[in-house]
């Protein structure tokens, strides 16, 4: 190594730095005193302008740095997917807000929406939750979709249960409103057609089981 520069600063260096353009020397004594040395820069008109611009890290412009550049021809683009808005009754799920998450999206008149928000409340146990309290207003969309809905066979296990729950609930309310009176004479008569479809149902069954074990004697 050759030496290129020799410096006295008046005593053994406990530290020692130098700030970015090499402009200014700072040095800790172990005297306790403080060393500065400043060289003047001389400022060319010879240096590129990009390196005189170049922006320092942790500042606005390094931050923003390339964001006016364009892309050459075979640059791949990545698309930023935006973030999901949640739904009213999911923010309503989100915050325990149960009763308002199960109108939410009856309000929504989508059975999708509802039969997914009762699954979501039958495995939290927030059904009598969201289900009780309610005056005519509130309760009547709730009637005419299990009216609607009760005997869909792929929703039918979960409606009957919100059903029973229901009745349990607003047993004692009938008698105090003619809307919600209908609504439940309705549901009674649409149990006893289902009540009676099964019935015959049942006797159709016995009477392919007679036949089949019949022809399986005969053979």
């Amino acid at each position: 190594f050759n030496q290129l520069v020799r410096k006295k600063l008046g005593g053994p260096i406990l530290s020692i730095d130098i700030n970015r353009n090499n402009s200014k020397l700072i040095a800790g004594l172990t005297s306790g005193k403080v060393v500065v040395q400043v060289k003047k820069v001389q400022k060319t008109s010879e240096q590129p302008k990009e390196i005189r611009g170049t922006p320092f890290p942790g500042t606005y412009r390094y931050f923003m740095r390339g964001a006016s550049t364009k892309g050459a021809f075979d640059d791949y683009k990545i698309s930023m997917k935006k973030k999901r808005k949640l739904k009213e009754y999911d923010k309503s799920l989100k915050a325990f807000r149960y009763k308002k998450a199960l109108t939410s999206a009856l309000n929504t008149r989508s059975h999708h929406v509802v039969v997914g928000v009762l699954e979501e409340l039958q495995q939290r146990s927030g059904l009598e939750a969201a289900i009780r309290g309610r005056d005519d207003s509130s309760l009547e969309p709730l009637l005419s979709f299990l009216l609607k809905f009760l005997f869909t066979p792929r929703y039918a296990s979960l409606l009957v249960d919100v059903c029973t729950k229901v009745l349990d609930i607003y047993a004692n309310h009938i008698g105090g409103s003619v809307l919600i009176d209908e609504l439940f004479t309705k549901l009674q008569k649409k149990l006893q057609q289902e009540l009676h479809t099964l019935k015959e149902l049942t006797k159709l069954n016995g009477t392919i089981e007679m036949l089949l074990y019949n022809n399986a004697i005969g053979k």
